[in-house]
């Protein structure tokens, strides 16, 4: 939906290495208008070693907005000498167009050819924007592992378009100089900071200054980020355009129960799936303009604003009242700033007031259920339209309730060890996302998805298949059969096998000890029942007592009783949502290390005598 295109790099990189240090670094934006600003940079930057060459490469975009008008890129050997000079004809300029976006935007990428570490790099750079509505932030040291000998920001702006800032960890001076406000900041001696945190940790602690333009105009628009209100009234003005849907639209509508508003609602939503495909189109100001509805219903396709669009004049020539939503999507993104106005936002999906409670539609998808949202947009500050009153809400949380992985198997065991596998699998809540893969994803990937999702060692997928019974429910269900050799092992007389043959609880975890934090971003139910044939002659001398677990990260509970000639082992795993750091991560830990003791026993089979 927006032009903002993050340019900072995270490498993997080796712990406490300074891999590049800012010797200097200015930047000065200068505000001349409404639509017009000019942002200077200069930064002197030396590479210590390969690792940190790519610090030194420049990289920036243009679009129908941004211009690079100059940029120069000098190279200085260990001793001081400059030895090469660039300039952008010897960059490489590339068009920012995946397959299903149309975008006017390019990269500029200048590459230092030069490899006699340490050696030094000097950027001068100069860009315009012409329209806007938003400023890049200034973060003097964005990176892990950079050090920052000085780093400064120049404000240059008329006191009447003076922006809105942010200062975290950071203070400006502010002076009047020729009839505008100048205001500086500057940072000196910042260390390099190891990788043992993570990067949104890291980036929360960085000194920063985030601006945004109070007024604006973008191609003859003109816009306020005075309040959220305001700036939700700008995006309205630009998507309210009168409509004429297409007669069998219409015609299709006025035939409905007017009586079930959910029915309708339904109905036209996979109306809509079937009918248009998403393409983004970030093309001048269509990066916040919907195409008119009768071009998505005349060409079937459209970008985040068109399809919503598209839904909401559908519903509201049905009578149904909806209103926009912005979001700053992604599986991880950044939480909104609700206490800071300004343009935060990405993507756009649809909100239907009901009698009880509000219904969602993510319309860009053909293959979301209706009122199901996934983890694109969940749990996270969005900006809820409504004309003078749009105002920041929470998104949709899906809770352990709702999230649930559950899995039966059985498992047909060989005397040498080896077995044979069938799993059904059924996945709800956010859960279901998975589907996206297998519907959308090309066959080779999906093949190597599926290879990643199991840790039986030594394993061949046979048969793999999956249904969704109800396109209006966010369930679905798949089928493995497969090959495992060396499930057990042989001992002697015994067999040993796994106390849980199943899917890892750690991979439910996101979390590191290092950069000791744990992570259970979603809460989640994981339920298995797993069936052993055993060998013939085979049997369990004992089995292990049952184990359970009732703690304020989750609850868990692991059985097995032996049955005739099967072995049936149940699992029930519940983590509650949470993010555990400083002495939550202790705590979390010693939880982690309860099931995983328990997780790592063994059963041992005996052969008969």
């Amino acid at each position: 939906m927006t032009k903002i295109l993050l340019l900072i790099l995270l490498p993997s990189l080796a712990f406490g290495q300074e891999l590049a240090r800012v010797l200097s670094h200015q930047t000065t934006f200068t505000i001349r208008s409404k639509e017009d600003v000019k942002i200077e940079e200069t930064y002197r930057i030396r590479i210590n070693s390969e690792k940190g060459r790519m610090y030194g490469t420049y990289q920036d975009y243009t679009d129908q907005f941004r211009k690079i008008t100059d940029v120069t890129v000098d190279i200085f050997d260990a001793s001081g000498k400059k030895v090469k000079r660039l300039k952008r004809g010897d960059g490489l300029e590339i068009g920012f167009n995946p397959s299903y976006e149309i975008n006017d935007g390019k990269i500029l990428i200048i590459r230092p050819d030069y490899q006699n570490y340490p050696f030094e790099v000097e950027v001068n750079s100069t860009i315009v924007l012409n329209g806007y509505n938003h400023l890049d932030p200034w973060i003097p040291r964005p990176m892990f592992n950079m050090a920052v000998d000085q780093s400064k920001l120049v404000l240059i702006r008329p006191k009447e378009l003076d922006p809105r800032l942010r200062e975290v960890g950071v203070k400006g001076t502010t002076i009047t100089e020729k009839g505008m406000l100048k205001t500086t900041y500057e940072v000196t001696a910042l260390p390099a900071i190891e990788r043992k945190l993570r990067y949104r940790d890291f980036y929360d602690e960085q000194p920063k200054v985030l601006m945004s333009p109070v007024t604006f105009k973008l191609d003859n628009s003109e816009g306020s980020t005075s309040t959220w209100a305001a700036f939700g009234d700008w995006f309205l003005s630009l998507n309210s355009a009168p409509y004429k849907l297409d007669p069998k639209t219409m015609e299709l509508i006025q035939s409905m129960d007017k009586a079930d508003k959910a029915m309708i609602i339904r109905r036209l939503y996979e109306y809509m799936q079937d009918k248009t495909r998403y393409v983004s189109i970030q093309l001048g100001i269509g990066g916040f303009q919907s195409l008119p509805t009768e071009d998505v219903e005349k060409y079937g396709y459209g970008d985040c604003k068109a399809l919503t669009t598209y839904m909401k004049n559908m519903l509201d020539f049905a009578g149904i009242p909806s209103n926009y939503i912005l979001v700053r999507a992604g599986n991880d993104a950044a939480d909104v700033m609700a206490d800071f106005p300004s343009n935060q936002f990405n993507h756009v999906y649809l909100g239907i007031p009901m009698a009880r409670d509000t219904m969602y539609l993510e319309c860009t998808s053909q293959i979301s259920p209706t009122n199901f949202t996934g983890t694109f947009t969940d749990d996270r500050n969005v900006l809820w339209i409504d004309k003078g009153k749009s105002d920041i809400m929470r998104s949709r949380v899906y809770n352990h309730r709702q999230n649930i992985k559950s899995t039966k198997s059985e498992i047909k065991l060989e005397p040498d060890g080896d077995a044979n596998l069938s799993l059904d699998v059924t996945n709800e809540g956010t859960f279901f996302d998975e589907i996206m893969i297998y519907k959308s994803a090309p066959g080779d990937y999906v093949t190597e998805y599926n290879q990643r999702k199991f840790d039986y060692g030594n394993f061949t997928i046979k048969n793999f298949s999956y249904k969704q019974d109800d396109r209006n429910e966010a369930t679905f269900k798949i089928s493995y059969n497969l090959d495992a050799t060396g499930l057990a092992k042989a001992a002697g007389t015994r067999l040993v096998l796994p106390g849980v043959p199943a899917t890892p609880f750690k991979k439910f975890i996101d979390g590191d000890d290092l950069m000791r934090y744990a992570s259970v971003r979603r809460g989640a139910t994981v339920e298995d029942e797993i069936v052993v044939q055993m060998p013939q002659n085979y049997w369990i001398y004992s089995l292990p007592e049952k184990e359970t677990i009732d703690s304020p990260f989750g609850t868990y509970s692991l059985s097995s009783e032996f049955d005739g000639d099967k072995l049936v082992i149940k699992r029930k795993l519940v983590l509650y949502k949470g993010d555990y750091t400083q002495k939550a991560f202790d705590d979390f830990k010693v939880f982690y290390q309860k099931l995983e003791r328990i997780e790592s026993r063994k059963l041992v089979l005996n052969a008969k005598t």
